[in-house]
């Protein structure tokens, strides 16, 4: 299936690569439901346990259910749930962006959520603090991660199994993939 005519999309990515914001943009054009998986699926909400996981079997309940619309367009798909998303999915995007790109990005968004308190994770604030000092800060978390990361998108393009993958390796494509389908829906 080619990705203008998906109806249930996965955008996967690194740390800081702009799923969520990628996901929003794409459903937002194709009236579809956005499932946000740090809002909606992985974090329970900051007022009733801040920065706490769902545990794995609540995250499999909450994706089943956020995908009950039929059509829909996910920032994201941990582990845990990938058994259940992977094949009702029609396309992969993957935003396999350059270190620079996502550090970058990440470096801006943390900075920008924790000078004005916006929020993140299902209702969580991050701080300059716990993104630099914390044991768990999203820096570190990124620098863990980045290559496994970016090595799983090639492996998932590579993979018969999976739905099929569009690896996108600058924002650009993203932009050009998005203005495309806007000309295509007129």
């Amino acid at each position: 299936m080619d990705v203008y005519h998906a109806r249930r999309i996965v955008i996967q990515g690194v740390t800081g690569a702009g799923k969520s914001t990628a996901a929003r943009r794409w459903a937002q054009l194709k009236n579809l439901h956005v499932i946000d998986y740090d809002n909606d699926v992985l974090w329970v909400p900051a007022k009733v346990a801040p920065w706490t996981l769902y545990s794995p079997a609540q995250q499999r309940q909450r994706v089943r259910s956020q995908m009950e619309s039929g059509t829909w367009v996910m920032a994201a798909c941990g582990s845990k749930v990938t058994d259940i998303v992977y094949p009702q999915t029609d396309v992969i995007i993957y935003l396999d962006y350059s270190p620079v790109v996502t550090f970058g990005q990440l470096l801006r968004r943390t900075v920008q959520r924790s000078l004005l308190g916006q929020t993140c994770c299902n209702g969580n604030r991050e701080s300059l603090r716990r993104a630099v000092l914390s044991t768990e800060s999203i820096f570190a978390w990124w620098w863990q991660t980045w290559r496994s990361r970016r090595a799983e998108g090639r492996d998932m393009e590579a993979d018969p199994t999976m739905p099929p993958v569009y690896r996108l390796t600058k924002p650009h494509q993203f932009a050009d993939l998005l203005h495309y389908a806007a000309e295509l829906e007129l």
